[in-house]
């Protein structure tokens, strides 16, 4: 897809426009109604023009007018335009705005138009028609902009050269005028004389022949050697006088002004070439047009200003010579680019140009790929390019066996050929058959609408992992005897001549493993996650750099993680287990004369218990140096005490590769630790400065088995001491220990637990009682969690706003692991409202696809026979009734895909799960009592009469059950419309419809609102069209009476408050969001920054009975990116494919 930069750019340019705007806006007397209906048409097909209707959706949106956009798409005849010009007259708008291709050849349709409602016409130069007014900055202006730019650009005067396009048209008549009104004024106004500085030798006219045009300014530089500047009036010029100004070495020499803004001139710009070009802004002319035709309509013509003979027109007075020194620190270095809305005070950046680049190759959604179980991966990568309406128009991609083909442009595996089309996303591979293990090398390069082809994309790869289940030798083992922790090794030869070495390898619960003393990848907490009897998910790793010629030895590493939890005498959420811990490694050496050696797990493994003496995915590790096998994971080692490991029979679970697997969980930062409180020389506190997944490194010194112990949690009571209530403190505790083997400086760091935390409480133990204590040296707390990319940024000149983005961040990415937890520390599980009603923001944040992908399979794994999808995937515990079973949290399996879909244009999860969701719907429709679902969680954790949040108080369970049955029912029926399944889609339209009639039926009230009146219910009702047309306008001003009523504060929870803030968005209401944020006194985001929090917390009010690392009421993130930015893909063209970008500042 094209690179999003440049779309960041004209966010800028929209944002600036509208506060512009705002600013300019006289006082209003409404006499008259405003228009409800405006018809809005303009023309062309490309970027420009959808800034247009940005623009006008803006303005419309603000003053709550309903917006009809027609395009007049550059047709093949003048008359399909007048066709669709003559239609406007039946058309039942209030008004019109009409922005015409050929104005001239269409005065008589516009002036019948404007004897019929308001007209406006918006970017166009006809000025005999009886429109009632026109916005844009006219060429007349135009052309004193640009008198006034070559008395920037050469101040000491000089001999001007004008090129013309065409001078019987009026644009290019009337920019003269004004150019030639500019370069005569005397910069001293007492003085009526000319300016004597600057002479116009000649106004040259191409008749539109771009060689005429280069002909002509060659003629001039040749006959004027002390030609000062050239202006360019025609937008085609700009490229030509570049070029003529490098080939004739005067770059610099002479000063080049131009018109509007193709590629080659803003690069040309940039280079120095040229010393400014003007462009326009069609956001703001779409923007005043609405607001024209809003006060025209209301009878205020008054406050608008009048330019000749009855004809509107937003401008300003002419610039001054005195505008000069403006106009110099106005410019965005390293461009001049000065625009026609300058006159209204805007000066947009904007990208620069140059051909299509390929970048950004991925496969799977991920970067060079290791282990990738499908047969034909899909490609993908981004384009990038500075030009506006850049697109690929045909690609290629080539696939080669080795490297060295592939730098050839030789695809000996595939060559698609240049293909047609403008995708660039998930493009299957349609090679020759892949093998397991396979290293495959690929690149693409994409051509432009000028059938250009752009250089190839850098090099990329993906490796094959286990295609076939008979591909694996290896079996899976297990120790004869049950430990904490399992030690598994073995020793291996290496040929000479190795070319190429690859593991598979998964270790349950977790594992981390090693060759020749030497720990493989940098991955912690691996493998992820999952349904361990339905789904093991398995690593491939290249050990090649790890390997010796001669003897080699592999070491595994196992602990519990979440396939074994046991309470003991530590903390812990639930008990279960999947078995004893075990492992299957398979590792092949390939040769240089293409043998394969192959190393498997079997029976003739060593195994021996280890040095972690406890761990726990919630309770802790510990680790006891004293137990360590020096050497173990190096050849040469004796294990002849070890025991022989034992085959395991009959083993659950699928393996499973990359294309099923999360991003890794590698370390990612480190916070320092300070003291912040002492007890004692043996108890004290330390403070990480934030709260975040942690993992705690160490240097300690001390005597042979003493023991330094860390505790954590992520608040402090009145005393400074740590208080573990908001991490489950009160079931037990949970810390990290560990026991020195020696009287030096050692140094640790943890394998198998982590922990959300801010506080760590040191306690130092002797080695007996009595002793001498240990010493830490250093702490530093690493931050850990999924290696997703990030995706976004956002900043604004609120630092509360910037703090209440970072604030949701932290909680965000805390949470990130193989699921999407929903607390670090005392649950750590995936419970799936949070997948669908956090989904949209995290997305804006993260380059999360693949966490998605993987959860919709730990929802499948999970799902019963009965359909229900539990309210936990991975399903870990049963826990009792609704809290397995809620219809708001079991409906992720179906609207997680088609968010999926929305932001990716990736059908494969509609499609590999379609079976899936028909079960989930088929089980709601069976516990539906005439269409209402009661087993539900209502709007959990609101704020209500309670003393703190917990079960929902204001909403309760059947609306929100019944909505998102409604919901599931009507995104199923979309789905379904995708697959080309249209009985289905029948079926299912008319079972949403039947439980949206249910819902009315059940908890409309006779004012308009619904249920309970709160703000959960109303919102649901607004945002997912369960209320009545009629009702809507009541609905949202009960909406934002009850925000108001509570202080500018929200009372939504978990599953309301998403609906809330979108609801009032799409309610034109996004000031009300604002005001509803950024204050600190009620409880909400700025209650908690208040209170010390440097996370979410799990609760509006922040209390300490609750997790303060939590990310489910974090859906702000998308209204800043959605809402307040106004970025989102288009639903008619799903993975961004095209781009809605609709502004709303407030505040």
């Amino acid at each position: 897809m094209i690179n999003k930069w440049p779309f960041w750019l004209v966010v800028v340019v929209a944002l600036v426009g509208i506060l512009a705007y705002r600013k300019s806006i006289p006082s209003e007397t409404v006499e008259s109604p405003s228009p409800k209906k405006i018809a809005f048409v303009t023309g062309g097909s490309g970027d420009y023009w959808q800034y247009a209707v940005a623009g006008a959706e803006a303005a419309a949106k603000e003053r709550g007018i309903e917006l009809d956009v027609r395009l007049l798409e550059t047709p093949e005849s003048l008359q399909e335009q007048m066709q669709v010009l003559s239609a406007l007259g039946t058309t039942n708008a209030d008004a019109i705005a009409v922005s015409p291709l050929d104005e001239s050849s269409q005065v008589s349709v516009i002036n019948s138009l404007a004897t019929l409602k308001p007209v406006v016409t918006f970017d166009s130069d006809a000025p005999q028609s009886t429109r009632h007014g026109h916005v844009g900055t006219s060429n007349f202006s135009a052309g004193l902009m640009a008198g006034t730019l070559v008395k920037t650009a050469i101040p000491e005067g000089g001999e001007v050269v004008v090129l013309m396009a065409n001078t019987t048209k009026s644009n290019m008549q009337e920019r003269k005028e004004g150019f030639q009104t500019r370069i005569a004024e005397s910069p001293n106004p007492d003085e009526s004389a000319v300016d004597p500085r600057f002479k116009v030798i000649a106004f040259l006219t191409d008749d539109g022949d771009s060689d005429k045009c280069k002909q002509l300014l060659n003629g001039a530089i040749n006959d004027h050697p002390d030609l000062a500047c050239v202006v360019a009036m025609n937008s085609r010029q700009g490229p030509i006088v570049a070029s003529v100004l490098k080939e004739q070495d005067k770059v610099g020499k002479i000063k080049a002004i131009t018109f509007d803004t193709p590629e080659e001139t803003l690069v040309a710009v940039e280079e120095g070439v040229v010393f400014a070009t003007i462009a326009q802004d069609p956001y703001k002319y779409g923007y005043e047009a609405i607001s024209m035709l809003d006060q025209l309509c209301r009878g205020d013509e008054n406050s608008l200003p009048v330019v000749g003979r009855g004809a509107i027109h937003v401008s300003v007075e002419p610039i001054k010579q005195g505008d000069v020194e403006e106009f110099r620190k106005l410019e965005i270095a390293p461009l001049r680019l000065l625009t026609l809305a300058l006159l209204l005070g805007l000066v947009p950046p904007t990208a620069v140009g140059g051909p299509l680049r390929v970048v950004h190759p991925t496969c799977e959604f991920a970067v060079d790929p290791s282990g990738v179980d499908s047969r034909s991966p899909r490609l993908s990568w981004q384009v990038e390019s500075g030009e506006r309406g850049a697109r690929q128009t045909a690609w290629q991609i080539i696939v080669a066996s080795r490297p060295e083909m592939l730098a050839k442009g030789l695809g000996d595996l595939w060559d698609s050929g240049k293909q047609k089309g403008s995708e660039t996303l998930l493009h299957r591979y349609e090679g020759k058959p892949l093998h397991s293990s396979q290293k495959v090398y690929w690149k693409s390069r994409s051509w432009n609408a000028d059938d250009e082809p752009s250089d190839w994309s850098p090099e990329a790869t993906f490796t094959m992992g286990v295609l076939d289940g008979s591909d694996w030798q290896a079996e899976w083992i297990v120790a004869p005897w049950q430990t904490e922790s399992v030690m598994m090794r073995r020793s291996f030869p290496v040929k000479a001549g190795l070319k190429r070495a690859i593991a598979h390898v998964c270790g349950l619960g977790q594992f981390e493993m090693s060759l020749n003393g030497k720990k493989s990848g940098d991955h912690l907490l691996a493998p992820g996650w999952t349904k361990y009897n339905r789904t093991c998910l398995y690593e491939t790793h290249d050990i090649t750099p790890l390997l010796n010629e001669g003897q080699n030895a592999v070491g595994i590493v196992l602990g519990d993680g979440m396939y074994h939890t046991e309470r003991r005498n530590r903390f812990s959420k639930f008990q279960g287990t999947f078995g004893p811990q075990r492992a299957i490694v398979q590792i092949e050496l390939e040769y240089e004369d293409g043998t394969i050696d192959f190393v498997v797990t079997d029976d003739t493994w060593r195994v021996a218990p280890g040095p972690i003496t406890y761990n726990d995915i919630f309770g802790g590790e510990d680790y006891d140096a004293r137990r360590e096998s020096h050497g173990w994971d190096q050849p040469g080692f004796d294990d002849a005490s070890w025991a022989q490991a034992v085959a395991l029979v009959r083993p659950k679970g699928n393996l499973r590769g990359q294309t099923y697997s999360a991003p890794s969980i590698e370390a990612i930062e480190i916070c320092e630790a300070t003291e912040v409180s002492r007890d004692s020389d043996a108890r004290y506190v330390l403070d990480l400065g934030q709260n975040a997944s942690f993992m705690p490194r160490i240097v300690v010194t001390g005597p042979k088995g003493s023991t330094v112990r860390f505790t954590h949690a992520e608040v402090l009571d009145d005393k400074g001491h740590i208080d573990r209530g908001t991490c489950g403190g009160n079931r037990g505790p949970a810390y990290w220990q560990y026991t020195k083997a020696t009287d030096g400086q050692e140094e640790w760091f943890p394998k198998f637990f982590y922990a959300g935390c801010r506080f760590l409480q040191v306690d130092l133990l002797p080695a007996e009682n009595g002793g001498t204590l240990p010493e830490l040296d250093e702490v530093e707390g690493v931050v850990v969690h999924s290696t997703a990319a990030p995706a976004g940024d956002f900043a604004t000149s609120n630092e509360l706003i910037n703090d209440i983005r970072t604030l949701v961040r932290w909680a965000q990415r805390s949470n990130m692991v193989s699921v999407l937890t929903d607390c670090p520390h005392r649950e750590k599980l995936g419970w799936l409202e949070q997948y669908h009603l956090n989904g949209p923001g995290v997305r804006y944040e993260f380059d999360a696809n693949r966490i998605f992908i993987k959860g919709m399979q730990d929802m499948a794994d999970s799902q019963l026979d009965s359909g229900l999808v539990p309210n936990i995937a991975p399903e870990y515990v049963e826990f009792p009734g609704t809290f397995r079973a809620a219809a708001e949290w079991g409906c992720a399996v179906i609207l997680v895909p088609w968010q999926h879909y929305q932001a990716t244009g990736d059908r494969k999860l509609l499609a590999d799960y379609y079976k899936t969701m028909q079960r989930y719907l088929e089980y709601l429709s069976s516990i539906a009592d005439n269409g209402i679902v009661s087993e539900g969680l209502g709007d959990w954790y609101d704020l209500g009469p309670a003393d703190r949040p917990g079960h929902a108080q204001l909403t309760p369970p059947p609306v929100t059950a019944t909505a998102f049955y409604f919901r599931s029912a009507e995104v199923m029926a979309q789905i379904a419309e995708v697959l080309g399944k249209d009985d289905d889609a029948k079926e299912y339209n008319e079972l949403a419809a039947s439980i949206r009639d249910a819902w009315q039926r059940e908890f409309r009230n006779e004012d308009g609102t619904y249920a309970t009146g709160s703000q959960c219910s109303n919102s649901l009702a607004l945002v997912m069209g369960l209320a009545a047309e009629e009702d809507r306008e009541a609905a949202l001003r009960a909406l934002v009476e009850d925000v108001e009523s509570n202080g500018n504060a929200m009372t939504a929870g978990d599953v309301g408050f998403r609906y809330l803030l979108q609801a009032l968005a799409e309610g034109g209401r996004s000031d009300v969001i604002y005001t509803m944020i950024n204050q600190s006194d009620r409880p909400g985001y700025g209650y908690q920054l208040a209170h010390g929090a440097t996370s979410l917390t799990e609760a509006w009010d922040a209390n300490h009975h609750a997790s303060h690392n939590h990310f489910m009421l974090g859906h702000i993130t998308e209204w800043f990116y959605k809402d307040l930015i106004g970025i989102s893909p288009d639903p008619s063209a799903p993975g961004y494919k095209k781009i809605l970008i609709r502004p709303n500042p407030v505040g």
